[in-house]
């Protein structure tokens, strides 16, 4: 399996390796070992755009997969952080394991590590593309504006394009299900490391053979287009650093490396929370269309964290009330701002949640996700009075559900 997920390795990757091995290399060998708590910059950054790499190389820049893509590509993000924790901390212990060994000698034993765990990206890159490509066919077979959907309303398993097949998932081959069947929320292609099956829509009836389940290795468990993982919570990198340990490190890297491109304008932190990512990305566009000129979407910190915010923040900004998260920092003509997002399904939350912005941030988004009756002087008059009620919000943007600025205050 490994062989021929090695030929299928990103060799630009390859290419790399040696600086990075230098690198950090040479970091330890400075005496400057990394604190238990810390990744290595240059490993997680090498891990995190390697596998970023495989997830916009199966979505690229179409908009219908543009919010799977997001969700792809902070699991992997987090995932490649755990594993640089993990080598990090390898690399610290063989310096401590042998501190009187030459130069020479921990950089052969250094080596050694890394080339290693340089095998295993091989693998997880292999996996990161297979399942994204199995999260991008389950969002077309998902696709309500896709005709083809109501012709083929079920799924056949198709067996696998590899030389050597491996026999686990050969009892599905050419079987058909349901697209609804739960059966798919445990199984798909790409579910076993290494594996080269595939699936297409079908008009041809569910074979009903009641086949019993094949357990996902761990890591690959649950359908990536659903659950927006490529690597599930139970692989082996997140189980042994564990979640608070994993945040804490991240927090350690420097700040422009926690960040994710989703464009060259909207960048987006990994301890994001995922399930509001979408939204928040959405409402982040709706900005940029208006004319600003950068979004950072920031972490979502535990209260323990909470100090370490104010590195995310604009240089002097004092947040009101520390135990809230404020989602975002925002750019328009260089200035930054600290702001709220908010998207509401009915006029009468507008007051509300600009109300609950107060001490988390200091300009509310409002996007209204719904028909809007109300001219902009009833609006404005409902802004007002709610700044009013809560004098620590400076600004108040309204957009509307197209995404445009309805109004804004001066």
């Amino acid at each position: 399996m490994l062989v021929t997920t090695l030929r299928n390795f990103d060799n630009g990757y390859r290419l790399a390796k040696n600086d990075i091995y230098n690198s950090i290399i040479a970091d330890l060998q400075q005496g400057g070992q990394t604190p238990p708590l810390q990744i290595h910059p240059a490993l997680f950054n090498a891990y995190a755009d390697n596998l970023r790499k495989a997830i916009t190389g199966v979505m690229g820049a179409d908009a219908r997969y543009f919010e799977t893509s997001q969700r792809l590509q902070l699991n992997v993000t987090k995932f490649a952080a755990a594993k640089a924790y993990a080598v990090t901390q390898e690399l610290v212990g063989a310096r401590s394991a042998r501190p009187d060994a030459s130069p020479a000698d921990f950089a052969k034993d250094a080596k050694r590590i890394l080339n290693t765990y340089n095998r295993y990206q091989a693998a997880e890159y292999a996996a990161a593309v297979a399942r994204a490509r199995t999260a991008r066919q389950w969002a077309n077979f998902n696709n309500p504006n896709d005709i083809a959907n109501e012709l083929y309303p079920n799924i056949r398993w198709i067996p696998s394009r590899s030389v050597e097949p491996r026999p686990l998932h050969r009892k599905f081959w050419n079987q058909v299900w349901a697209k609804n069947d739960q059966f798919w929320n445990d199984n798909q292609p790409g579910n076993l490391w290494g594996c080269k099956c595939d699936w297409e829509r079908t008009d041809e009836p569910p074979t009903n053979l009641h086949l019993e389940p094949i357990k996902a290795e761990p890591g690959l468990k649950g359908n990536p287009g659903v659950t927006g993982e490529v690597f599930s919570k139970d692989a082996s990198y997140f189980q042994k650093v564990g979640t608070a340990l994993l945040n804490q490190s991240i927090l350690s890297l420097p700040v422009k490396d926690t960040y994710i491109p989703f464009t060259d304008k909207i960048n987006c932190n990994v301890l994001r929370d995922a399930k509001k990512v979408p939204k928040e990305v959405s409402v982040a566009r709706n900005l940029i269309g208006a004319g600003y000129e950068k979004i950072y979407l920031l972490p979502e910190l535990h209260k323990k964290e909470a100090a370490q915010r104010a590195k995310f923040l604009p240089t002097g900004y004092k947040q009101q009330d520390i135990k809230k998260n404020p989602d975002a920092v925002i750019v328009k003509d260089g200035k930054e701002y600290v702001a709220d997002f908010k998207v509401i399904t009915n006029p009468s939350w507008l007051v509300r949640r600009i109300g609950e912005s107060e001490g988390q941030a200091e300009y509310c988004v409002i996007k209204m996700d719904y028909d809007n009756k109300q001219d902009t002087h009833t609006i404005r008059i409902r802004v007002y009075d709610a700044m009013q009620n809560n004098p620590q919000i400076k600004g108040v943007i309204v957009l509307d559900k197209e995404g445009k600025i309805f109004y804004q205050t001066t």
